[in-house]
């Protein structure tokens, strides 16, 4: 038998046909040399015999051999996925097989959803016995597709920023390619309203918290950065896997996030990476990266601490060698203490310890006065902002007026002074009615309130309108972590009491939004809770800062 490579006429197959040279005799009595003589062959001449002519090309049979060829390179191998059932369990019609994920880089239009759905394996193919809930083993091509899904989507605008460099020198069995792809198939799973996926996801949470244990016994575990930061990737992971999905993949309401729980674990997580932080002797000296990392662990711990009404833990306070060694500007070392001030107030608040209406509504005047002072600061520097005004009503925009900021991350700063401005006042709204000689100034408090929730909508309407609605601004589509920036502040401006329904109504309208435009379940979930009147925002914190 003998191979040969000819062209294809048919452009739509291969660029090259492999066939196969059949032929019914190899050998014949003369190996002619084709040359045409009038009395045959110059061989068969020089050998005294008859020439029986040229052979005949009929002889030669092609077989198109393309199918088994494309057959055999696309067989299972010994090192793909195999599927495991359990027992005693059916499959529900929802599930789906994410080991067949018919996913390729060279088509990023497919949609999370529309691949997993067609990547179900047909009936035939499972085993005949009582099929059972498909488990599906690790598989290499589904994490590349969901961790690039999850550094192309979460990462940018977030305060992960340091993670490329990280991940980019991390070996693939290290622990950090361990956590990534936990949080990256979590944050996938989202995306593609898929519960196996998820359940891969946890199943790579379990092996990371293995590790992550493992690796708090070597020597030195706070001089780690990818330890660190793999604790708080673990954190968000809590965030990320309970938020509760508003619909599923059949269209059936499905229970609500576990806001306490989460909320525990997520604290864990943070608080474990803020005592490693602790352990670190030297911060002079850090590289970029670990300035990076550790500013984002301490600023994690003081969102936590505003939102739970404790105290600044003692080795967080003011002043910051990490915040130091990153933050150039003093305005920006001023921020930190006002939020480490405020914190300390209401923790004082909530503790009892300060319980005097007149020396609360005093300490809080003074936060507001320098809250105040900074945000004109703010304003001729290169965080200002431009205001808009329209003559016409723009959907997403409140009471025709809207800002216009450099970045989301410039927007969060401002919404930052905005969100502790409206509780200080609020403060003072409250303790002020109980005391005859300060309820006079309750109006005033009433109206910083209102401006402070008017602010906040009127930020959003960048980054939550129609491409090309507002005139002046070049919209650009946001991350999904710099859109998790925007849930708390939208719904702490529509929770206080002091708000007009108007604001609550925009709110609520902006939250649908970004649940159906950004596909973010806590946001459809933050918009139910301020339908039903539920103002409890001890879970907001948690992906504000991611």
């Amino acid at each position: 038998m003998a191979i040969v490579v000819g062209e294809i006429q048919n452009p739509m197959r291969l660029t090259s046909l492999v066939t196969f040279d059949k032929r019914q005799q190899l050998w014949t009595p003369c190996e002619c040399d084709r040359k045409p003589l009038p009395s045959g062959c110059r061989q068969c001449r020089n050998a005294s015999r008859s020439c029986p002519g040229y052979r005949n090309e009929l002889d030669l049979v092609f077989r198109d051999e393309n199918d088994r060829i494309q057959q055999k390179c696309q067989a299972p191998s010994s090192s793909e996925r195999t599927w495991v059932t359990k027992p005693g369990t059916t499959l529900d019609s929802s599930t789906k097989a994410v080991s067949a994920v018919a996913v390729t880089r060279s088509n990023p239009k497919n949609s999370p959803s529309a691949l997993l759905a067609s990547s179900k394996p047909p009936r035939s193919s499972l085993p005949p016995e009582d099929v059972g809930l498909l488990v599906p083993q690790l598989i290499q091509p589904l994490f590349d597709f969901a961790t690039s899904f999850f550094f192309t989507q979460y990462v940018p605008g977030s305060h992960f920023d340091y993670l490329p460099v990280l991940y980019g020198n991390a070996t693939p069995d290290s622990l950090l390619s361990t956590v990534v792809k936990a949080v990256s198939l979590a944050s996938f799973s989202t995306e593609a309203r898929s519960t196996s996926c998820l359940a891969l996801a946890r199943y790579q949470y379990t092996l990371g918290l293995k590790e992550t244990n493992a690796a708090l016994q070597a020597s030195e575990p706070w001089a780690n950065d990818e330890l660190l930061a793999s604790i708080m990737l673990l954190a968000y992971f809590e965030a990320l896997s309970g938020q509760g999905w508003s619909e599923s993949l059949d269209k059936t309401p499905t229970k609500t996030i576990s806001t306490p729980s989460i909320s525990a674990a997520w604290t864990r997580h943070v608080e474990g990476a803020y005592a490693l932080l602790t352990m670190r002797p030297d911060c002079s000296n850090q590289s970029r990266v670990s300035a990076r990392l550790g500013y984002h662990v301490s600023n994690t711990v003081r969102a936590g601490c505003v939102q739970q009404h404790i105290r600044i833990k003692p080795n967080i306070s003011s002043p910051n060698p990490v915040a130091r060694s990153v933050l150039g500007e003093e305005q920006d070392r001023h921020f930190l203490l006002l939020i480490e001030t405020y914190a300390q107030l209401r923790a004082a608040v909530r503790e009892g310890s300060l319980n005097n209406p007149t020396e609360i509504i005093r300490r809080a005047r003074l936060i507001d006065s320098w809250a105040t002072s900074m945000t004109k600061d703010l304003a001729v520097s290169a965080s200002r902002f431009d205001i808009v005004t329209t003559t016409r009503e723009v959907a997403g925009v409140y009471r025709n007026r809207y800002h216009l900021y450099t970045d989301h991350r410039v927007a969060q700063r401002w919404n930052t002074i905005r969100m502790t401005r409206l509780s200080l006042n609020e403060i003072m709204y409250e303790h002020a009615q109980r005391h005859p000689e300060l309820f006079g100034e309750c109006g005033r408090f009433a109206r910083i309130v209102e401006q402070m929730a008017t602010d906040i909508c009127q930020s959003s309407s960048q980054f939550l309108t129609a491409s090309g609605s507002l005139p002046g601004c070049s919209q650009t589509r946001l991350s999904i972590a710099s859109s998790y920036v925007l849930i708390w502040p939208l719904f702490n401006s529509a929770a206080t009491g002091l708000s007009p329904e108007s604001i609550n109504t925009f709110v609520i309208d902006r939250l649908h939004y970004l649940h159906r435009e950004m596909n973010i379940p806590l946001a459809k979930t933050a918009a139910r809770m301020l339908e039903e009147g539920d103002g409890n925002e001890d879970w907001m914190h948690m992906m504000h800062l991611f």
